[in-house]
């Protein structure tokens, strides 16, 4: 009983550096690919930039009206601090109670002529999929939540 203890013991902490590792080069790689866009980007890379391309907009319109300014047309994303820039959830999956089948939290530096802060803006997404009604736009969203941090001193 002795050995079996001390081998899963073993086994235990000699995998863990091996996974930290392949975490680091995970968050390495999906740094250098979403900001280099290439042919070998993953899917999943594709996807977040397809979902900033959807929402760009309201997260212009989001900070506007946060920052009271509407010359804000600027968004930087820091995918080398925070490679989950984009994370969408689906609520019903997880048993949430939400009337949007979608969310996206998005990590944004919204800026004028110089950045104004790391901000989260967090929206609700409806994907109307009713093409007989060519009247209604076909993505709804709502943002549910906006959080500012600002920017460490220099």
């Amino acid at each position: 009983m002795k050995n079996i203890l001390m081998l899963a013991f073993m086994f235990f902490f000699l995998t863990i550096p091996s996974v930290v590792q392949g975490e680091e080069y995970n968050k390495k790689s999906l740094q250098d690919d979403l900001y280099n866009v290439t042919n070998d980007v993953t899917q999943e890379q594709h996807l977040k930039h397809f979902m900033l391309n959807l929402i760009n907009k309201e997260i212009i319109l989001a900070t506007r009206e946060y920052y009271k300014d509407q010359n804000i047309s600027g968004m930087a994303f820091d995918w080398a601090k925070n490679y989950n820039v984009v994370e969408v959830t689906e609520p019903q999956v997880t048993g949430e109670n939400t009337e949007y089948p979608f969310i996206v939290k998005v990590n944004v530096i919204p800026a004028n002529e110089k950045p104004l802060g790391t901000d989260t803006l967090t929206f609700g997404i409806i994907v109307d999929s009713h093409p007989d009604k060519p009247e209604n736009p076909s993505i709804i969203s709502k943002l549910l939540k906006y959080e500012h941090k600002d920017l460490p001193k220099e």
